[in-house]
């Protein structure tokens, strides 16, 4: 998040939000871990093709079967440099790329 000054009538500078990256995700929830992958595969390849420097795979929270499917998934991907549960949402991992 970058402050950018934005005009008013005043001479008062108010502050403005301004995003510098698009968020890239795949939704897994509700899917079998089967589908999940086909899913994964297809954004993971989508983020790679663009240089996306990151991934945000929403597994939810549940059992826990997507997201140990989602982290030893992407253990194997060599693109992947790391990855880490989102600390705000545990239901959402982050694969950097």
């Amino acid at each position: 998040l970058k402050l950018l000054p934005r005009r008013e009538q005043s001479s008062k500078l108010v502050p403005e939000i301004s995003l510098t990256e698009s968020t890239h995700s795949v939704d897994l929830h509700g899917l079998t871990v089967a589908l999940a992958e086909v899913e994964l595969e297809k954004a993971l390849s989508d983020a790679l093709l663009i240089h996306a420097d990151h991934l945000d795979i929403i597994h939810g929270i549940g059992t826990g079967k997507l997201k140990e499917f989602v982290q030893r998934y992407l253990s194997k991907v060599k693109q992947v440099k790391r990855f880490t549960v989102m600390e705000r949402n545990p239901g959402t991992t982050r694969a950097y790329l």
